[in-house]
């Protein structure tokens, strides 16, 4: 599965995709939107011009999609590292 958390400056949202399609859900993991088919990249470059801003973004395991969490603050990782919580 592929997820895409984004964030503005008042809330969050996540955009997954996986084999039953795309869905749009808010910070409280409410399903905004689906899709049947995948949509996501048009889905985050639609959000993007709208001023949203991706926060991480790759692949999950299907049992850890239902965590929509914004990530934590503080200090970013080294430039172009991305951390999903699925080391191991």
């Amino acid at each position: 599965m592929r997820r895409t958390l984004m964030v503005s400056d008042k809330s969050s949202l996540t955009i997954q995709t996986g084999d039953a399609g795309t869905e749009v859900l808010d910070a409280g993991g409410v399903v905004l939107a689906t899709h049947g088919t995948d949509r996501h990249d048009e889905l985050v470059a639609a959000h993007e011009a709208e001023g949203w801003r991706v926060a991480r973004s790759g692949d999950v395991r299907p049992e850890e999609a239902a965590d929509v969490s914004p990530p934590p603050s503080g200090p970013a990782g080294p430039a172009g590292e991305v951390d999903l919580g699925n080391a191991g």
